[in-house]
């Protein structure tokens, strides 16, 4: 018992030291024609997965983790680069909202195909069974860590 989980930390070490590696950041972002950020993108992605939803600099803040301030150079930075807009609130000019540009919409599904690609790359001899329980099992190892 103990040895198995000591070997699925250390495959997820390498797995998270992988991920956040600049070399796969740069694998991830081939072909795309435009530069973001990690954080940018991550940011990004909640606002998009929140399409819909008023979304101001605190519920990010809140949805990703991160501290306010850094995520407010980070707002103004996807602003000024064209990949999300700001907006007041019609009731209270102080409640600033964000939603996603088209270009982020088009620079996030383009960076979803890499991804994709990159890991079809990575299970291209895998049977259509493991994938299938490696999909199972990742999400049930998801459920029990959100609690």
């Amino acid at each position: 018992m103990k040895n198995s989980i000591k070997d699925i930390d250390d495959a997820l070490n390498d797995l998270f030291t992988y991920l956040k590696s600049k070399s796969t950041w740069k694998k991830l972002c081939l072909n795309i024609d435009q530069e973001i950020s990690r954080p940018g993108m991550a940011i990004l992605h909640v606002i998009l997965k929140n399409k819909g939803s008023k979304l101001k600099l605190n519920d990010l803040a809140t949805l990703l983790d991160i501290e306010a301030p850094f995520l407010s150079r980070k707002t103004k930075e996807l602003e000024e680069s064209g990949y999300i807009h700001r907006f007041s609130s019609p009731l209270d000019r102080r409640e600033i909202y964000f939603e996603a540009t088209q270009k982020a919409i088009e620079l996030e599904q383009t960076f979803s195909h890499h991804k994709q690609d990159l890991i079809m790359r990575a299970l291209a001899e895998w049977s259509e069974q493991d994938k299938q329980q490696f999909s199972q099992l990742l999400k049930r190892f998801l459920i029990n860590l959100r609690g």
